[in-house]
């Protein structure tokens, strides 16, 4: 199989898919993705200078709207204060000492 995959390009490939109604498809590398047709219709690359590292963006589309760009993930510990006050229950004095003992970072 390899030396008869390896007589054609991608291209000739997908063409000779099309004059016969044979499914085929190429298998893209991290090269060709993003120039894939249905790739670009179905997703939206996010750069990495947008949100740190590259990503791709939710593939489900919604009528009458788009979803807002994503953003960066938060750091470590970001939201520690902010979850244990809020979902654990935590008043200011103990996360004071988790502060001071170094429990946050």
């Amino acid at each position: 199989m390899t030396k008869i995959f390896a007589s054609r390009t991608s291209a000739e490939w997908i063409a000779f898919g099309d004059e016969h109604n044979t499914t085929i498809a190429p298998v893209n590398t991290p090269e060709t993705i993003l120039k894939d047709p249905q790739f670009e219709h179905r997703f939206t690359w996010v750069p990495k200078e947008d949100v740190d590292a590259d990503m791709l963006g939710y593939p489900v589309k919604f009528e009458g709207g788009d979803l807002p760009a994503p953003g960066p993930a938060p750091s470590a510990g970001q939201h520690s204060e902010e979850v244990l006050r809020e979902v654990a229950g935590y008043d200011e004095e103990r996360i004071q000492k988790m502060r001071e003992a170094g429990v946050l970072g």
